[in-house]
């Protein structure tokens, strides 16, 4: 009687919820593929070449390495073993050599990461521990870029959506000021809410074979922002935020399907 009733049971639920047996069957798909996903992490810039100087005078190298190990160690912990990093030594890479290393290890997903900075126009000095820095409070927030000339920009822009729907869930708020009519900016925004940019001729998102995006994770000549983005268990929470959106992002059965048969 018992082994009649689950059948019964069973059946209704396929009768009436005809989503129940695949999200079944993708759910497991997904944990059981996830040690055949290449991903990439790029750390932007370098020891010699650190980028943007944060109001504290930090290089912006520093605050990229670390998010990319938070984010890497996170998803190995996820299942994701092959993850790796694209200049995990830190050394002078061109931005061809970094996509080539990309293309050559078969990266099913390119993340770029970075931190921001704003327009010399728009920097004021002040001092820090007896040292004079540049800031400008008036920004704040990240930004997600995208290259519709990338090979499979619609996985992109997938997973740019992704990206910003978990920011935002967390509390983060995206930067508009790219998209500012100046010289320097003016970056065409595709989505306000999200905080997602189109920028075709980014090198490292337009050359990668896989759906790549640059993630601006805030803007540290905001001193605020600075120290937020500084504190320990806040890279924590922007690492776990990023993970949990490539989570999502392959939770779709056509993005793993196609990321596993390249």
């Amino acid at each position: 009687m018992v082994f009649k009733v689950n059948i019964i049971y069973l059946l209704s639920l396929l009768i009436f919820n005809i989503n129940f047996v695949p999200n079944i069957c993708l759910a497991e798909m997904s944990r059981s593929n996830k040690s055949k996903i290449i991903i990439a992490i790029d750390i932007g810039h370098s020891r010699n070449s650190v980028g943007a100087i944060s109001s504290r005078g930090v290089g912006e190298y520093y605050f990229n390495q670390e998010i990319a190990r938070l984010l890497h160690d996170n998803l190995l912990k996820k299942g994701y073993s092959k993850t790796f990093f694209v200049n995990d030594k830190g050394g002078d890479l061109s931005l061809r050599e970094r996509v080539d290393i990309a293309n050559n290890n078969l990266a099913v997903l390119f993340i770029s990461i970075h931190h921001d900075s704003v327009q010399s126009r728009y920097l004021q000095k002040w001092t820090y521990k007896c040292r004079s820095f540049y800031y400008c409070d008036r920004y704040a927030g990240y930004s997600i870029f995208y290259s519709g000339k990338n090979a499979e920009v619609k996985n992109a822009i997938l997973f740019a959506k992704y990206l910003g729907k978990e920011l935002k869930n967390s509390g983060y708020s995206p930067s508009l000021h790219h998209a500012e009519p100046i010289k320097g900016e003016n970056r065409l925004i595709i989505d306000k809410d999200l905080g997602i940019y189109r920028v075709d001729d980014f090198s490292v998102i337009k050359s990668t074979k896989m759906p790549s995006i640059i993630l601006e994770c805030g803007i540290i000549v905001n001193r605020d922002e600075d120290a937020f983005l500084t504190d320990k268990k806040n890279q924590i929470k922007l690492a776990s935020t990023i993970a949990k959106a490539v989570e999502l992002y392959f939770n779709e059965n056509s993005v793993v399907n196609k990321s596993l048969n390249r």
